[in-house]
């Protein structure tokens, strides 16, 4: 390697090393201020999924095939807190009266027309 080669490496390794020293920090603070923003959006997320006050819904779920509307299915939603959720169901006819209940990381499920 020539002299003017070694020479040359140098100034780019050195000029490398002073941007970085420079440039590290910023990028650090943008990293934590962009952690910082992606952990609020999470954490508004999370507020409207799981509320910690109680609530009720009623949500229709309707399945479309081709554009065009299928059968239609109606619940209600009542939710005390983030543990405890029922779902009940309002319709079809044929299927009212079934409910899901979830308690923290249990769930049951009640289907009338079911024995057992």
């Amino acid at each position: 390697m020539s002299p003017f080669d070694r020479t040359r490496r140098q100034f780019m390794t050195s000029g490398a090393a002073a941007i970085a020293s420079v440039m590290a920090p910023r990028l650090v603070l943008a990293q934590d201020s962009g952690d910082a923003v992606a952990r609020q959006i999470v954490e508004r997320a999370d507020e409207i999924r799981f509320p910690r006050e109680s609530f009720q819904t009623d949500i229709t779920v309707t399945n479309f095939s081709d554009g065009t509307s299928g059968d239609e299915r109606k619940f209600r939603v009542l939710s005390r807190g983030n543990e405890n959720t029922i779902v009940l169901t309002m319709s079809p006819a044929s299927e009212r009266g079934q409910a899901l209940l979830m308690r923290g990381r249990d769930l049951w499920i009640f289907m009338p027309s079911v024995s057992q």
